[in-house]
Parts: structure tokens; sequence; C-alpha cells
């Protein structure tokens, strides 16, 4: 930093009541990074900017004072701290809380409507709750907001970016974590409820039946609607049933949606699709676990169709015997 700009700066940091020291060293920063040129007036722009964003952390406070590429990695990384940091497990081990006491303290930093109007009464509590839901719907959510703040290109970029984000895709995931983005992939699936109109109830209770024939061990280890990510597919596979104590998956197929062989012959369509098609897909499903998931029986079971209670214990007991 040449004489006339650190003379500048001190000038500017004293009639301004700024720390000379910390300011002398973000526009070293810059500059030994290519943020800025040596340029007083862009070099001033850029500071007064960074000075009067907020001082908590948000995404253009990190591209102003890091640099674009820079910006966005600390943004990133930042986000996955907070992901970590704000998780109940993380509260209760390492700031010893209880769960009923991480449970309060979420609850009285939530926004409600209620909350709003004990804070600051009826009418004023209303008032800055309806600001608050109108913000939230704007701010970071609505395409206006982006080109209207960044500019069209630019706006509709990070619009995208920011969805893209917000989904549940391997691209988001790959981005957030890594190496660890298909395991991240499937936990968050295993973890969310499917809706009922996807299990049959027939399936539900055979597998009901099945489980009462393992022992507690084995309960544990077994997963109804285990799913798997497979990039051959680009996308998640779900399994009825995998048991990985014994390396077992069932899939429980309907007569219809998987073309039972038994009704229907080769040259059946179903669904403006060939059987032989349903047939193929079913397969390479399979495979994807014999391949990737150290599974060694693929049992299917067929609706109208399914095993006795003792045709499951022989093939149980042959599983147990061969581990």
């Amino acid at each position: 930093m040449d004489s006339l700009l650190k003379n500048y700066l001190r000038h500017w940091c004293e009639t301004n009541n700024h720390d000379v020291h910390r300011t002398f060293k973000k526009v070293q920063f810059w500059l030994d990074n290519g943020i800025v040129s040596l340029d007083i007036p862009s070099i001033m722009a850029r500071l007064e900017k960074s000075l009067t964003l907020p001082a908590s952390a948000t995404l253009e406070k990190m591209i102003v004072d890091y640099g674009d590429d820079l910006g966005r990695i600390k943004w990133d990384e930042y986000c996955e701290q907070q992901r970590v940091t704000n998780t109940k497990e993380y509260k209760m081990r390492v700031h010893g809380m209880t769960s009923e006491e991480v449970d309060a303290y979420n609850l009285s930093r939530a926004c409600t409507e209620k909350l709003f109007i004990e804070r600051h009464g009826l009418e004023e509590g209303k008032r800055r709750w309806q600001e608050y839901c109108d913000r939230q719907r704007y701010a970071g959510n609505q395409l206006d907001y982006f080109i209207e703040k960044y500019g069209a290109i630019e706006g509709q970029r990070r619009y995208k970016h920011v969805n893209l984000m917000k989904s549940h895709t391997i691209e988001a995931y790959r981005i957030r974590y890594g190496e660890e983005a298909e395991a991240k992939l499937e936990e968050y699936y295993r973890n969310k409820p499917f809706s009922s109109q996807y299990i049959s109830a027939a399936s539900s209770a055979f597998l009901d039946r099945l489980e009462s024939l393992l022992t507690d061990n084995e309960r544990q280890h077994g997963y109804r609607e285990y799913v798997v990510y497979d990039d051959s597919v680009g996308g998640i596979l779900i399994y009825d049933y995998v048991n990985t104590a014994l390396q077992l998956c069932i899939e429980y197929n309907g007569v219809y949606w998987h073309g039972d062989p038994y009704v229907y012959g080769i040259d059946a369509v179903l669904r403006d699709t060939h059987v032989q098609d349903l047939w193929q897909k079913d397969v390479s499903k399979m495979r994807v676990l014999f391949d990737n998931r150290d599974i060694k029986q693929y049992y299917i079971v067929w609706e109208f169709r399914e095993p006795t209670n003792d045709a499951l214990q022989e093939l149980l007991d042959g599983l147990r015997n061969n581990r």
C-alpha cells in the first residue's frame, strides 16, 4: 500500500472515528487478492459499503469483504457451521443443555404472531408481525427481490442458485457436502415420512408378519422404505424393506403396478408401458443393491401370492446359517 493511500485512509479513519489498523488490514487484503485496484475512489466506495452493511453475516457482506469467489466459499462454510451448531444434539453435547432447555430456547427465538403480541402489545405486535411476514415472503424468495438488488442477469443467477440450494437434489447436496453428498441425501429421505398413498395396507401387514419372526437384534437392523441414491437413474430408489443384518431386501410388488407374470403375458402393456420394461426396471433396481449395498438375498413378494410363515421362517433360517 503506497504512502498516499495510507495517508488518505488514516485521515478518513480519524475523521469518521474508525479503527486505522483494521482499515489498513482490510484494504491491504483487497489489494493482495485483486479484489480492488490501487484506485482511491473504488477502494473508498467498497470500504464505505462494507462499513454500512450490518455486522451480521450475510452473503452480500461476505462478498464485499472477501471478494466474489472467497466470499461465497466463506458463506457456505458459515451456513454449514450454523446448521451444525443449531442442532439440538450440538447444544446438548457442547452447552450441556437438556432437551427441554433447547426446546424452550428455540421457542424464545421463534417468530410467531403470538410472540410478537406478547413482546410488543396487541396493535404493535400485529403490525410488526405483518411486516415480518411481508418481508419473509419477498426478501430472498422472490425473483423481483434479486433483480432489484443485483440487476437482471446477476439477480436471476442468484435466484436460481438459492432455489437450487434449497432443494433436496444431488446437485445441491454435492455443493453443500462434497463427498458426503450421496450419504446425506439418503439420510434426508430416510428420515422423511413417506405418504401413506405409496405404502399399501397389504405391504404393511406382510412386513408386520415378517418382523414378528425376527429377533430383537434383527429388527433393529430392518428398514422400511429404505432409500438409496444411484447415479445411473440420477435420483433415489426406494425399497420396501431392507435388513442389513440379514443382508436381505424384500420388495412387495402389486399385480398391476409391477406386471405379475402369472397374470400378464410378455406382450402386455400397462399404463402405456410395455410389461417387459417394467420387469427390466425392477431388475435394474435389484442390481443397484447387489452392486453397492452388500445385499445377498433379494426376495420379491407378489400381491395375492404371499409366502406362508413357514416359508418365511425357512428363508430367514437359511440367511442366518449362511452369515
